[in-house]
């Protein structure tokens, strides 16, 4: 599976005895959770109230199933725990060209709040999410936003699968070279990129 992929390259940087946050459902961030507790790590998953406003259990489910400590938080008290936090992990709907995510209303605002504290923010998201386009109609009405863009600078790095090297190379001549070389972190390994470098898996 495309999510187990995913979950073996950012497995080993969750630190044994660790607190980690989680904003919404991902299946790529389900894995990666998974994996590591069947590895025998021990951590606690903070997990933001909005999965009580979308009525979803899938999260809950499969965090007693795989018997991973958790707790519930209110999305508005994510700086008061943010010291306690050893890093952020999220999925994303979409990760676009520059780097950004496109993802479930308040990642940004999570993001920056986490980048204020340094703590790492990882982004675990399927080849296919990867978007030089993508339409994003915000409503007027603040009540009805889904989703909103996290910037490239407040995600340090971004987990995905193999994709093929014509279409990295594709992505390379569409972009900058500021936007390849720019404040990027110097070592990556295949899978694993930086988030305001351009995804290139060979």
């Amino acid at each position: 599976m495309i999510a187990e992929e995913i979950a073996s390259l950012l497995e080993p940087f969750i630190p044994d005895n660790s607190n980690i946050l989680i904003h919404g459902y991902s299946r790529a961030v389900m894995s990666v959770l998974e994996r590591a507790a069947k590895n025998d790590k021990r951590f606690t998953v903070y997990i933001t109230d909005v999965i009580l406003e979308d009525n979803d259990q899938t999260i809950l489910e499969r965090l007693n199933k795989s018997q991973i400590k958790y707790q519930i938080i209110y999305t508005g008290a994510v700086a008061y725990y943010m010291n306690d936090f050893d890093l952020v992990l999220f999925g994303a709907e979409r990760i676009l060209e520059n780097g950004g995510i496109i993802n479930k209303i308040g990642t940004y605002q999570i993001s920056i709040v986490a980048k204020s504290f340094n703590v790492p923010v990882y982004v675990a998201a399927e080849s296919y999410k990867f978007s030089r386009k993508y339409i994003f109609n915000q409503p007027k009405d603040f009540m009805l936003c889904l989703q909103d863009f996290t910037p490239p600078k407040y995600i340090t790095l971004i987990f995905s699968n193999f994709v093929s090297a014509s279409f990295a190379r594709s992505f390379l001549r569409a972009s900058s070279p500021d936007f390849i070389f720019g404040g990027s972190p110097s070592s990556t390994n295949t899978g694993r990129i930086p988030a305001s470098i351009i995804f290139i898996v060979l």
